[in-house]
């Protein structure tokens, strides 16, 4: 049986009679209550239900339990960035085990709006990180480099960029305005 942080929280620390769906916010602050039990549960979730739905690599937004639909459709200025030292290769596809140890080493990333668990294979090996979604390719570029990254991630074109040998050309007006604090901007 699937157990996620959700219903953990609404089966015993919500009181039952609610009438509204309580907010972000308010399960971060569920989460984070219950903070020994959300790695185990979001690990069975991406073992059991995410990795197989999705062979091909996933961003997962941990504090709304599910994966961001990011394709051809998404807005062409956002990118995709790892943050450094979050990130962990494997031989193989991460066993349940495997991710709810990593997870819980991310623990204080992932409770932060806007942080992602991204996973791929690559060349036989499959990747976890915590990543964000950044508008902008410029914005995206100086954030990997900064975050010593090879590559950024546009989903747009489903197509890696290699940070090395792009250039940082000058910001847009859109990008400079969101730039400053390399806002994340989700499909519309």
């Amino acid at each position: 049986m699937r157990t996620n942080i959700l219903s953990i929280a609404k089966n015993n620390f919500i009181p039952q009679d609610l009438d509204f769906v309580p907010s972000t916010v308010t399960c971060v602050g569920i989460i984070k209550a219950i903070a020994h039990e959300w790695p185990h549960c979001l690990a069975q979730t991406i073992a059991s239900q995410v990795i197989p739905q999705n062979p091909a690599g996933f961003t997962f937004d941990p504090l709304l339990n599910k994966c961001l639909v990011l394709g051809r459709n998404t807005n062409p200025g956002i990118y995709i960035v790892s943050i450094k030292d979050h990130g962990l290769r494997l031989p193989r596809i991460p066993t349940e085990q495997d991710l709810s140890r990593w997870i819980t080493g991310q623990l204080e990333l992932l409770l932060s709006q806007g942080n992602y668990i991204g996973g791929w294979p690559y060349l036989g090996d499959y990747f976890l990180d915590v990543s964000v979604l950044i508008h902008g390719k410029g914005n995206a570029l100086s954030f990997a480099r900064a975050n010593e990254q090879l590559t950024i991630f546009h989903p747009a074109s489903d197509e890696n960029i290699c940070v090395r040998t792009e250039v940082v050309s000058s910001p847009t007006p859109a990008e400079q305005q969101t730039g400053a604090e390399l806002a994340v901007m989700l499909p519309q």
